[in-house]
Formats: structure tokens, sequence, C-alpha cells
């Protein structure tokens, strides 16, 4: 079909679905259109859907224009738009909106009177170079996909959001800055995963969240810098971030909700940032291959559930962990060149499992000795291919080394 004439006087449609219509190159006869209501069919009711998809040779989204809301919104794989201008009226997608594959598009500026997205927005489109056009957008009720944009520099459009229950950013080749987010907008998890020319943080806005914070595969990011105000968080997973070597900016990080997964390979020589920590759940340390020591860790007073610490060739001492009282599990595994156990003289309760496996030097177990004199220990034990294997009844006769 090449032309929609003939569709000048419709005002009113239950749903709009223009797809796979390879030689259309305007939509303007829908010009009239100015409400998309839903309706019911004999399978149920059907959500009041704007979709323009696989339309190759369509330039524009003119004829669009007089529509102001839609449940749901998608633009997908028109190989030829340049713009998103037709949508100039929209100021609500009540549930999800979808902006992917449109391989010519290189702005959102048709966006501008957007302000809510109740559901799912997701953006993914090789040409886009920013995200200007979305400086109005306020809320959106689930999650913020901005992912595969391999021209994307910059999201600072985004500095306006006000919530958001999460904003994952994944697999922008160019970005090269974070500014625009703000994590006292994010509800449940910010996500930041192979965008390889970030190097730190800097511009991100807020100072607490109960979000969790998931870094990965970052492999420009040296340091964290730009969380230098953050005092609360759900949860911190820092993962393959290869050339990352400081994590000092957490240094007013308090309190961790949930875990502490910090898992190699990095550059990682100590935990310095972590100085003022006081509470996690879980704290998981793992693959960190330059990681010598964690003496950062000495306010760490309370560990609610699970310690691992496992395969750091170059870990020389638990030291740092001295304040913790008590946790339900305790792994401490492959640690080439782990001697003793010294940072764990305070543990006085272990009620599930400990694992200290295959250290291939460790030989010293004495650390735990007041966990076994007070009977603070019960559970499993496994010990095995250390150069010391106590067994339970070991301990509980001091035979520790």
């Amino acid at each position: 079909m090449e032309s929609l004439h003939g569709l000048e006087g419709i005002e009113v449609v239950g749903m709009l679905d223009l797809e796979l219509n390879e030689i259309l190159t305007s939509i303007e006869p829908l010009n009239g259109i100015r409400q998309i209501t839903g309706f019911v069919s004999p399978e149920g009711e059907n959500p009041a859907q704007l979709r323009v998809a696989s339309c190759y040779k369509l330039v524009s989204l003119e004829g669009l224009q007089n529509i102001v809301e839609v449940d749901n919104l998608i633009i997908e794989s028109n190989y030829d738009l340049i713009d998103l201008s037709g949508l100039r009226g929209i100021t609500n997608v009540s549930k999800d909106f979808t902006v992917r594959s449109n391989i010519q598009l290189q702005s959102l500026n048709g966006l501008s009177q957007l302000i809510s997205v109740g559901g799912n927005f997701q953006l993914s489109n090789s040409e886009i170079t920013s995200l200007n056009g979305l400086e109005g957008l306020e809320s959106i009720g689930e999650k913020l996909t901005i992912e595969g944009n391999h021209s994307l520099v910059s999201i600072s459009a985004l500095s306006n959001l006000q919530f958001v229950n999460e904003l994952l950013i994944l697999s922008n080749q160019s970005i090269a800055s974070i500014e625009g987010v703000n994590l006292d907008a994010i509800q449940t998890r910010f996500a930041l995963a192979s965008n390889g020319q970030i190097v730190d943080l800097s511009g991100i806005a807020g100072s607490g969240t109960s979000a969790n914070i998931n870094i990965t595969n970052c492999n420009g990011l040296t340091s964290l810098n730009g969380l230098e105000n953050l005092e609360a968080v759900g949860e911190i997973v820092l993962s393959r971030n290869r050339v990352l070597e400081s994590i000092s900016a957490l240094n007013t990080l308090r309190t961790i909700e949930n875990r502490l997964y910090i898992v190699g390979p990095n550059q990682l020589s100590s935990l310095n940032g972590l100085e003022n920590l006081e509470s996690v759940n879980d704290i998981e340390l793992r693959d960190n291959y330059s990681l010598e020591n964690i003496s950062s860790l000495n306010s760490l007073n309370t560990v609610g559930n699970n310690i691992t610490i496992d395969n750091n060739t170059n870990l020389l001492s638990l030291v740092g962990l001295e304040n913790i009282v008590e946790v339900n599990v305790l792994t401490i595994n492959s640690n080439d060149v782990l001697e003793n156990l010294s940072g764990l003289e305070g543990l006085r309760s272990i009620q599930d499992r400990v694992f200290i496996n295959n250290n291939d030097i460790l030989n010293d177990f004495c650390a735990l000795g007041d966990l076994f004199t007070i009977g603070g220990f019960s559970g499993e034990w496994s010990v095995n291919g250390n150069i010391l294997n106590p067994t339970v009844e070991d301990m509980q006769n001091g035979i520790c080394n």
C-alpha cells in the first residue's frame, strides 16, 4: 500500500497498527485522528495501541500529531524514518513505549511533550546521539532500557526524571558520561553494563537509594568517582570491570541493605573507600586477582547473612573483618597466599555452614578459636584442601595450627 488517502475524516479508532507496509511513504491522511480508545473483542479487552513497524520507506510520522495519549506505543524497524516530530502531541503512554531498530533515526526531539510512561520504555536505535526531546519526561512506572544505541554520547536529557523503577544502560558503545542519572529517582535497580567508554560516574546525582547498583563489563571504568555523596544503597555489584582500580568514591557509604558483590577481573589492590561501611546483608569477594587486603572493611560490624571470599589469588589477610560477630555462612575458598584466618577473631556465632577449602598455604585456624570455646558454631563444617584441615573436634580441643 503506497497511500492512506481516503482516511482523512477518521477521528477515533480502537487501535492503529501500521505494519509491514514496505512501500508506504506517508501517513499524513491520518491527521484527523485524535483518539485511540482500545476495543473489546471476543478474546477480551484490547489496549489503545499505536504501532508503526516495518514501514521501510516511511520517513516521517506526520499525521499522528493530534494524538495525545495511548496505552501502548511502538515505533520499530522503520528503516527510513528520520525523526519523531509526528508524535509531538503525545503527553502520556499509559503502558509500554518502544522505539527500536529505526536505523536512520537520529533524534527524539518529537517527544518534547511526553511527561509519563506507565510501563516500560525501551530505546534502541543505532544512530541516536542524545536523548534530547525527553527533557519533559518525569515518570516511568517500570523499566527504562537504553540499549544498543551505538552512536549515543549523552543522556543528560533525563535530568528531570523523578521516578523510574529500573534504569538499564546497556551496550552503548559511544557513551562516555552518565550525567542525567539521578539515583534518588531510581526505585529498584540501576544497571550499567558493557559501556566501554565510561571511565567514571561523574555527573550522577542523588545521595541515597534503596535501589541496587549493578556495574558490569564496563571495560573503560577506572573509578567510581561521582558516587562521593552516596550514603545508602540497596546493593552494589561490581563485576568484570577489567581496569577498575579504585572504589575510593564510596567513602561516605554506611549501609548496603542487600549485598556487596565485587567480582573480577579488575585492578583493585584494596577496598579503600569502604572505611565507613557499617552494615551489609551479604558480602562476596571473588576472582579479584590484584586484591591484597580488605582492611578498609574495619568499620563493618553487621553482616546479616553470608561472607564469601573466593579465588582472590593475592589476598594476604582477612584483617578488616574483626568487628563482625555473627554470620550464617562463612566461605573462604581458593585464596592462594592466605596463611591464616586473622581478622575473624570477633566471630561469636555461625549457625549454618563453614566452607574453607583449597587455600594452598592456609595452616592456621586459631582466629576461630573463641567461636568454638563459647559453643558459637552449629552447622556444617567443610574444610578440605588446605595445608591444615582441622575437624570440628580438633577446633573444640584447640588443635588449630
